[in-house]
């Protein structure tokens, strides 16, 4: 892990954004009852389903390390705090992955968000999308290309943060081995108490971005620990910067955005511009660095981070949808990450990617530190990919312990 001084702090977002705050509480009001009805529609086709009740201790418990149906996972990149991408028992499909036109990419970024707290999208049987469908992704990836890093760009967490749903979320990604997680909305909803029992559940690295809020030492880390995440390999390293808009937070109250503290823009640019007189937190490296940008906001917040920021590229979440196709965007004169190679379009790509369905995925081939060549595809989650049955047993196990603790919940007292 990496430590950055980042630039002073700005003062909170003032009270134009209360109605909007108003507003957000009263979705939110809805959308806890919708969840509510269909979380009771799952654990109700429970004891319906046939193959809900035959898991075997396989699909619950991971294999041994070493066991003979384990398939070989390829090196992957190792952060800068010096833990590596685990092998997984997780089934994969070579022959899915489709070859990139640049021919073997230096790194490949695989990348999710916008979960909002759903494990699967599932009809017990045949898992469709979902954390077992996007093991199966991840994994035909990993045996594929030797440097990969998985990242998911927050809004992971169901919007109740003491949800039960959360925990297996959590275990699950640490399944699939993520090495970064981006907070967002639904992850800053939560108190630090409650983040310091979830996140570590994950094991990645976590991004925290722009928010300076002092409580993160709950966390044990201080405000400017992962303000950004450092990927170092032997001849590949990236930069992660995470920033988010204060009109992200709908569900946040104006005392709440205020607390988090959050670093400006303005703040963002200083800090590149930083890193690339330097070559970085350690100034033993060279000033060429990729710097990317994971930002939490809406399109037109992410257009003017890819305008203003100097990054090399911008992956917006805060979003359930995912977009097929890379927009470019001019960068100011004054903030452009400098020449660009001539094998891409002018500008800086910025790509939109969210929801359960899919994992975004982005080749990158780098020259002299910057990005030289970038290929981008999202990948739906369909049967191509074959189902981790580790995942779908947390699944189960899931819908199992939700339909106990309603069971305890209606129980008379004292019974």
């Amino acid at each position: 892990m990496t430590e950055h001084e980042t630039s002073p702090l700005p003062q909170p977002p003032d009270s134009q954004s209360a109605p909007r705050q108003r507003h957000g509480s009263y979705w939110r009001h809805i959308l806890r009852i919708l969840s509510g009805i269909l979380l009771l529609a799952a654990i109700a086709t429970l004891d319906d389903c046939d193959g809900c009740h035959e898991v075997s201790d396989s699909a619950t418990k991971p294999s041994p390390a070493g066991e003979a149906n384990s398939p070989a996972t390829s090196a992957a990149i190792v952060p800068a705090h010096g833990t590596a991408t685990i092998p997984t028992t997780a089934p994969a499909n070579p022959q899915a992955v489709k070859p990139f036109d640049m021919g073997e990419p230096d790194v490949v970024l695989l990348i999710t968000g916008g979960m909002e707290g759903r494990l699967e999208l599932c009809d017990c049987e045949v898992p469709s999308a979902g954390l077992a469908r996007r093991s199966g992704c991840v994994e035909s990836y990993r045996q594929v290309f030797k440097r990969t890093i998985l990242i998911d760009l927050g809004d992971a967490l169901h919007m109740e943060p003491g949800d039960l749903r959360n925990e297996y979320l959590m275990r699950g990604m640490a399944m699939l081995h993520y090495d970064l997680l981006a907070v967002g909305e639904r992850e800053l909803s939560a108190s630090p108490s409650r983040l310091a029992e979830l996140l570590p559940l994950c094991k990645a690295d976590v991004l925290t971005g722009n928010v300076g809020r002092k409580d993160w030492t709950k966390l044990g880390m201080t405000p400017t620990d992962n303000c950004l995440v450092d990927f170092i390999e032997p001849s590949v390293r990236i930069q992660f910067f995470g920033e988010i808009g204060g009109d992200s937070l709908a569900f946040s109250s104006p005392e709440q955005i205020a607390e988090l503290k959050l670093a400006t823009a303005q703040d963002l640019r200083k800090d590149i511009a930083q890193i690339r007189r330097l070559g970085g937190i350690d100034e033993k490296y060279t000033p060429a660095i990729p710097i990317i940008l994971l930002a939490h906001g809406d399109e037109d917040y992410a257009d003017e981070l890819a305008r203003t920021s100097g990054a090399d590229l911008v992956i917006r979440g805060h979003t359930s949808r995912t977009d097929k196709d890379v927009r470019w965007v001019i960068p100011s004169a004054a903030s452009g990450p400098g020449d660009k190679a001539a094998t891409q379009p002018s500008g800086v790509p910025v790509l939109r990617i969210g929801g359960i369905e899919y994992v975004g995925v982005v080749a990158l081939k780098l020259r002299d530190g910057r990005i030289d060549k970038l290929e981008y595809r999202a990948e739906v989650l369909d049967d191509r990919w074959p189902a981790d049955e580790r995942l779908r047993g947390l699944f189960l196990e899931y819908l199992r312990a939700a339909k106990a603790h309603k069971i305890s919940e209606s129980a008379p007292a004292g019974q």
